[in-house]
């Protein structure tokens, strides 16, 4: 009996891959539970293991002269340990049958950032002075450490230290170089004793405190800097992106058409269900990518909310969604007004609020190959590409294969693929030929020069150097 759960890929925590957890002995009940509630009939089939002898010897707690099965020490951080946590459940089916009992923990299965957040914004300074019941995997822990480093929402003492050396202006010509061998000088010095992480401000202590993704809690913050001044149009992207898509899905569409019992007409519905949503999105669609698009839909759907007729439903838009919109970013007004960020507007340009978003998700950058895949931009292969990783994360090593990306067939850029882009999400799926593939969503076509520029204590330009 298992249960279908969406894990963070190992590689990068905006992977998500779907797997199948063993439920455990509270959830089995829960379902036996609720046999006859939704419809009629009150039995609750399972398919048991072959060495379980009844149902109710698989649900009984163990007795204490009974033989434990050899515990597995379990991590934190994504499928590497969610897989870790089934192979351990199916090396106990030859002494124990029975099933878990307790489910597997969220910690397994979901990013370490929020958490790590948290911890820190409660202070704690080092993790090696934490005991935890089941302590992270180190890989896990230091892949995050180094993302939480790129998006300068943590700090440490030779990181102030270098960061003061530079504020007294000495030469910084050989920016890149320089860098680079820090980077690595770093790497290799030993520590006496335990690194202490501080949150930097108002960054880090915004993302510790706001309970967002820390990349959009980030795009608040830049966009309120005078290099990009579009917080306005930024906070109302935050706040859709903290929501569902505005967007109906195409089931939700074809329900809107009158109902058919013929299987073949329920297929020609749900068909030009999608070619609606596909019209509606050229229609709406902003060459920029999905975030604009969401933009320019909400801001249309204000204008003609109270025009004749239902605007939303002709236009496909879920306005359950949209009517939360401006709670959330009243929300999120407060917490700017709090950390004392400016309110500006760009006074809609469209390019300002792109370099903002690329300055948000820069480690969720990809670039387009010859056979029209996307790959994710690593240290390795950013040399390729006239770029450098000049930051001090060493950490962001480069996975032992790249995932395979492709834009999600709801995308507005799906027609015309960008060279380079920025995505929020992507989640694996099987293309035709049976290989996995990610399908990134919510993606904004970006220019490579654009990198070094807004996130340039991360990237460097070789060309400049």
């Amino acid at each position: 009996m298992y249960t279908r759960r969406f894990v963070s890929h190992p590689s990068h925590p905006d992977l998500s891959v779907s797997v199948l957890i063993p439920i455990d002995r509270g959830s089995a009940l829960l379902r036996a539970n609720a046999a006859g509630n939704v419809r009629p009939g009150a039995a609750c089939y399972r398919l048991l293991p072959r060495h379980g002898q009844s149902v109710s010897w698989l649900l009984s707690p163990r007795e204490d002269n009974e033989e434990e099965a050899p515990e597995v020490q379990l991590g934190i951080g994504g499928a590497a340990a969610a897989r870790g946590h089934a192979q351990a459940e199916e090396a106990k089916v030859t002494t124990d049958s029975r099933l878990p009992l307790f489910p597997v923990p969220d910690l397994l299965l979901q990013p370490l950032l929020p958490s790590l957040l948290l911890l820190f914004s409660l202070g704690f300074s080092s993790l090696s002075s934490l005991p935890l019941l089941a302590p992270p995997q180190p890989s896990a822990v230091r892949l995050a450490m180094a993302q939480l480093r790129a998006l300068q929402a943590i700090t440490r003492e030779d990181d102030r230290e270098e960061t003061e050396r530079r504020s007294q202006g000495e030469d910084t010509g050989d920016r890149c170089g320089e860098a680079a061998r820090s980077g690595v000088d770093k790497r290799r010095r030993k520590r006496s004793g335990p690194v202490l992480w501080t949150l930097t401000e108002p960054l880090g202590r915004m993302m510790g405190e706001i309970t967002m993704k820390p990349q959009i809690v980030r795009l608040l913050y830049v966009s309120s800097q005078e290099t990009a001044s579009c917080s306005v149009e930024c906070l109302t992207l935050a706040a859709l992106l903290s929501l569902p898509s505005p967007f109906l899905s195409p089931e939700a569409v074809a329900a809107l058409s009158p109902a058919s019992s013929s299987l073949s007409a329920a297929s020609a519905a749900l068909r030009r269900a999608k070619q609606r949503l596909r019209l509606v999105k050229q229609i709406l669609g902003v060459v920029g990518g999905d975030l604009l698009t969401r933009y320019n839909a909400f801001q249309q759907w204000q204008l003609h909310r109270e025009s004749l007729g239902n605007w939303a439903k002709n236009h496909c838009l879920n306005e359950d969604v949209l009517v939360k919109v401006p709670a959330v970013v009243a929300y999120l007004r407060r917490c700017m007004q709090t950390f004392n960020l400016p309110l500006v507007s760009c006074g809609g340009d469209g390019l300002q609020v792109q370099k903002a978003i690329c300055a948000s998700f820069f480690l969720n950058c990809a670039f387009r190959e010859e056979n029209g895949l996307y790959s994710l931009l690593t240290p390795a292969n950013a040399a390729s590409h006239g770029l450098l990783v000049s930051s001090m994360d060493g950490d962001l090593s480069d996975p032992p294969s790249l995932p395979r990306l492709a834009l999600h067939p709801s995308s507005v850029l799906a027609n015309t693929p960008p060279p380079w882009l920025v995505f929020v999400s992507a989640q694996r799926k099987r293309d035709a030929d049976g290989n996995a593939v990610f399908l990134m969503q919510d993606v904004t076509a970006i220019d490579p020069e654009w990198l070094p520029e807004v996130a340039g204590h991360h990237f460097c330009s070789l060309r400049e150097a």
